[in-house]
């Protein structure tokens, strides 16, 4: 089929083939069939300049589609959310396929933290304490996926309730998320009168917000690597802006002994002194 104009492509391929093609794209409306031009040759790869155009995903279901999987993904689980979706949208989704959009959409965790991180860059003001905190909490996961240390400690008992635990089961069922923070405030300077007994002008004072405030948490990476990575980005938030090289580092946790001491192990690696 003959027809005009040409595509150029970065891989200076010669595309001499030109094909009108359709494809069905899933959106919150239903499902449409999208037509476009394929440019492609001889073991090159077909190229469809109306992707870029319109910004088309390269499967199926369209990104509002995905973006609201994901969403009530993380609400409730994917028999939930397929329910969800057929009832609220015109699209129907299967549970295999909201599995796989839910996977996907995790998959540039680490690109959207840095990309957070380059865009600090442009914060203009920054508080003159540095605040680190950590935190933990348990996922329910399949044996397979437990750490190794907590896998052998859960081998010994076997689960004799669905619902509950009986007595002298073991836990041993979860594998522990990090939570990681990172900001700066000023500080907020109180008598211990306005503390203990504040009074109506006290109650009105309001404290400093946090600026620049970033959370992230990995359930896969170590507790020593997320912590780690909170440390880099307040280094590297300090050392951005050279009037403030000498901030105060505070580190608040709840008291948990290994994240006590992987904070005071990288307070001392970095050269930081933390309260």
């Amino acid at each position: 089929m003959n027809i005009e104009g040409e595509c150029a492509a970065t891989d200076s391929g010669n595309r001499t083939h030109k094909k009108k093609l359709s494809r069905k794209l899933t959106t919150l409306f239903g499902t449409v069939i999208a037509n476009r031009i394929g440019y492609g040759g001889r073991k090159i790869n077909t190229l469809f300049p109306l992707h870029g155009e319109f910004n088309l995903p390269a499967q199926q279901y369209s990104h509002g589609l995905r973006q609201r999987v994901a969403i009530e993904v993380a609400r409730s689980g994917f028999r939930e959310t397929t329910a969800i979706i057929e009832k609220t949208t015109a699209a129907k989704i299967g549970k295999r396929q909201a599995e796989e959009l839910a996977y996907h959409s995790a998959s540039d965790f680490d690109d959207f933290y840095h990309q957070q991180q380059a865009q600090s860059k442009q914060l203009q003001d920054t508080g003159e304490i540095v605040v680190i905190s950590a935190d933990g909490n348990g996922v329910l996961v399949r044996t397979s996926d437990l750490r190794a240390n907590t896998k052998n400690r859960g081998l010994p008992s076997s689960k004799k309730l669905n619902k509950r635990l009986t007595k002298g089961e073991k836990h041993n069922a979860k594998r522990m998320a990090t939570v990681a923070s990172f900001y700066t405030i000023n500080s907020f300077v109180r008598t211990p009168q306005q503390i203990v007994n504040p009074s109506d002008e006290d109650r009105k004072i309001k404290g400093p917000r946090p600026i620049g405030k970033r959370v992230w948490a990995s359930l896969a990476k170590e507790p020593e690597k997320v912590i780690s990575e909170a440390f880099d980005e307040a280094i590297f938030r300090d050392q951005n802006k050279h009037k403030h090289k000498h901030k105060r580092f505070c580190a608040l946790v709840d008291g948990n002994k290994k994240q006590l001491s992987l904070l005071n192990k990288f307070a001392c690696k970095k050269n930081t002194i933390s309260t």
